[in-house]
């Protein structure tokens, strides 16, 4: 239990210097860190292949007790490469970048889980950030100012003061439907902005550089994301219609 406990922290102190950076990425945009934060990849990669790997580290120390530390920095640096070599096999570049940083992370790994002891109540300081984390990924941190929407029956028209963060625009399908539709996104001041849709079915295809298109292969729902990092005296309309 005591390895088992070593491992977690060593996985808790590394997934926190990430989320300390991805933070400062966001330029703690809240917002965006969360929505970050909710891929269940970046959780797998430092709880479920850290630990993983820690464990087969520790089993090979244990037949091979008089293992360097350079050895065991090496051990490391190749796991951490390992993984980003399976999943990117056909993108040399994606390979070198991200096993560099799954390198640096998993040394960052052995780092919290050799050097902070359970013993230690300091140590447990580690879990913290990720318990935060967790927390706040249930809910939407997207922030409206001086919001005023108006609605038609195909159209949607908003202007707001301050929108960080998404907005949803539902739009309803019929079975063979295609609807199509349009964004206009003005914004005075802005880090981003974008549109997205939920992607359960066909993907959406882009007609022109203005125009997508979504095709329903059955009765459904579907949403319409239009999302902006701390745009300030913006206005947006989306217009949708539906072709048999």
């Amino acid at each position: 239990m005591r390895i088992f406990f070593k491992q977690m922290i060593g996985a808790s102190f590394s997934i926190s210097v990430f989320f300390i950076i991805m933070l400062v990425i966001h330029r703690f945009n809240f917002y965006g860190f969360s929505e970050d934060i909710s891929n269940l990849w970046i959780w797998l990669l430092f709880y479920g292949y850290g630990i993983l790997c820690a464990f087969l580290i520790d089993l090979i120390r244990k037949y091979m007790p008089h293992l360097s530390l350079i050895k065991q920095a090496i051990l490391y640096i190749f796991f951490g490469y390992l993984i980003f070599f399976i999943v990117g096999a056909s993108e040399p570049i994606f390979m070198v970048i991200a096993g560099t940083v799954g390198a640096f992370f998993s040394l960052l790994f052995w780092l919290g889980k050799e050097s902070l002891k359970p013993s230690k109540w300091y140590a447990w300081l580690v879990f913290i950030i990720p318990l935060i984390s967790l927390a706040i990924m249930p809910f939407d941190l997207t922030s409206k100012v001086g919001w005023h929407e108006t609605k038609g029956s195909h159209s949607l028209t908003v202007a707001y003061d301050y929108f960080n963060g998404k907005h949803l625009v539902p739009i309803h399908g019929e079975k063979g439907e295609e609807i199509y539709f349009t964004i206009e996104h003005n914004v005075i001041d802005f880090d981003s902005y974008g549109v997205s849709i939920d992607l359960e079915g066909p993907v959406v295809e882009m007609e022109t550089d203005e125009i997508y298109r979504v095709v329903f292969e059955e009765k459904a729902m579907k949403n319409i994301f239009v999302t902006a990092d701390k745009g300030r005296n913006g206005k947006f309309q989306v217009k949708w219609w539906k072709e048999k």
